[in-house]
């Protein structure tokens, strides 16, 4: 049927919220490839039987009566969720990249170079999740059974195991996250530009003040290590190789705190340098614009870069020799490499999203709301997992003022109240979301599904991404690598800084009741 003639069509507007057929098999695709893997996923949620004694049970004599219950760890949920995210994000990346081979190659030379690269790294990225797609399926396939009777054919292979099982959810998430932010994603972070600069000089000892207390008081991880360190003292003073006088292991600790604490303070000085550029980078404002700027920052790196290659390499192992070489046993080749991998691309994403120009374009009010909603929201669950497990006055130390004990007692009868105006199953559903364990957990779920959800429904990456303009003049292609590198340095610094602060702070909380009677070790 024709048109009646002079019908005018321009008044006629697109349909919105349309998918092309190419879309649809695409997403069909990434469907059926999760289903797949979570089909062939083991002991991922839920619980599973874990054997009443592991050292005496083999496969083939495992009966019902010999197993009991025990909850999935959070980590296999976690891996199996992030594999899934994964794939929706490899399938997002290929579509691009068979869109700009599509499009075909241009002319200029200049855009030559643009269109390699914008190939190039999305190609690189799709090879990085299906490496770690690859590496989940294989840590998720093994169930406890599996994981049980290979520990006891391959000593040590289990340790390894479950290391991998906790590291590579971490890495995964911190990688797609930072080619989310990369490829464009990340608008509901979005906010108003603030007149008042953000107390950065404030937030990072702040959060490196709460890092350390997470470290000591809060996971059971170091209580473990504690124990370890103890029994390894215990073995080599029960034994002739440890046949030479030499400090304790409390005066060993606390020497290891002073060094870790050097460290902390020159990682600490570098974060607050680094949140600084951040800050004008995403405010627009020039930063080390003078050489003393520049000199100041790559000093502070390199320090920060020595300290921490001292605490590692001379600090861990002062501890005991043995401990670091465990540590190297454990945390093999491939866990290395992807842990660095990882948070170099997260920096890196973070990093090129800062100081890339987005595109100026006049938001809804409501979007604004939304992106205050959901980052104090954040700060609110923050808050309320930290005043759950908020102690006692009863527990509180003999030393501690009695008024401390009244504004606990305070606050602990509030909680109480405001929990008893929910239903119980809301109020059971909520405690255990806000334990730390799964809360973390939840979090990074939560944060990195958004994006890859934002790409889908938004395809930015068909655009010019953050990623394609990182070699768009000289000025942003060297923010962006000292941001990177820096910040990189920073996170991977304060692991070992971490660790060997909560070891020697939770030493001294268990030991000082009894130095202050029969002295302090030296």
């Amino acid at each position: 049927m024709t048109a009646p003639a002079g019908a005018d069509h321009s008044s006629v507007r697109p349909r919105r919220w349309q998918i092309r057929l190419a879309d649809l098999i695409v997403l069909v695709l990434a469907v059926g490839v999760s289903a797949g893997i979570a089909r062939g996923a083991r002991d991922a949620w839920g619980s599973r039987l874990i054997p009443n004694n592991a050292s005496t049970v083999n496969s083939a004599s495992i009966t019902l009566a010999t197993w009991r219950g025990s909850p999935v760890p959070w980590e296999r949920t976690a891996g199996l969720v992030f594999e899934v995210t994964g794939v929706f994000l490899i399938v997002i990346l290929a579509r691009t990249v068979f869109g700009l081979l599509r499009r075909g190659r241009p002319g200029d030379g200049g855009r030559v170079v643009s269109f390699i690269w914008a190939v190039a790294w999305r190609s690189l990225a799709v090879a990085i999740l299906l490496g770690f797609v690859a590496d989940e399926f294989s840590v998720l396939r093994v169930d406890f059974a599996r994981e049980t009777d290979m520990g006891m054919q391959q000593p040590g292979w289990d340790i390894n195991y479950r290391a991998r099982q906790n590291l590579l959810p971490v890495c995964g998430a911190l990688a797609m996250v930072g080619l989310a932010l990369g490829m464009g994603a990340g608008a509901f972070l979005d906010e108003r530009p603030s007149r008042r600069r953000r107390p950065t000089w404030l937030f990072v000892p702040l959060a490196g003040l709460f890092a350390v207390l997470i470290s000591v008081w809060l996971y059971g991880y170091s209580i473990i290590a504690q124990l370890v360190l103890i029994a390894l003292e215990a073995v080599s003073n029960s034994t002739r190789w440890h046949n030479h006088a030499g400090p304790g292991l409390s005066a060993r600790l606390v020497a290891a705190g002073l060094d870790a604490f050097v460290a902390f303070v020159s990682c600490v000085a570098l974060g607050v340098v680094v949140a600084g550029d951040f800050e004008r980078a995403r405010r627009g404002e020039p930063w080390a614009t003078i050489r003393a700027g520049r000199f100041f920052r790559l000093i502070l790196l390199l320090a920060t870069i020595g300290a921490g290659a001292y605490v590692t390499g001379i600090t861990i192992p002062a501890m005991h020799p043995c401990l670091a070489q465990g540590i190297v046993q454990i945390l093999d080749l491939g866990l290395i490499v992807a842990t660095f991998s990882a948070v170099g691309l997260f920096a890196l994403g973070l990093a090129a999203r800062s100081v890339v120009p987005r595109p100026t374009q006049e938001k809804a009010a409501w979007h604004f709301w939304l992106s205050g909603l959901l980052r104090y929201g954040l700060m609110l669950v923050l808050l309320l997992s930290a005043l759950k497990h908020l102690p006692a006055s009863s527990q509180l130390p003999s030393g501690i003022s009695p008024s401390v004990g009244r504004v606990i007692d305070i606050v602990g009868h509030a909680q109480a109240w405001l929990w008893g105006l929910l239903p119980y199953p809301v109020v059971i559903v909520l405690t255990a979301c806000l334990e730390p364990d799964l809360l973390q957990w939840l979090i990074a779920i939560v944060f990195s599904t958004i994006l890859v959800v934002e790409l889908a429904i938004h395809p930015t990456a068909l655009d010019d991404a953050p990623f394609d303009a990182i070699w768009g003049s000289t000025r942003s292609t060297i923010e962006i690598t000292w941001l990177t590198v820096a910040l990189t340095v920073i996170c991977l610094v304060a692991i070992p800084i971490l660790f060997v602060a909560g070891q020697a702070l939770l030493h001294v909380r268990l030991g000082v009741a009894d130095w202050m009677i029969s002295g302090w070790p030296t």
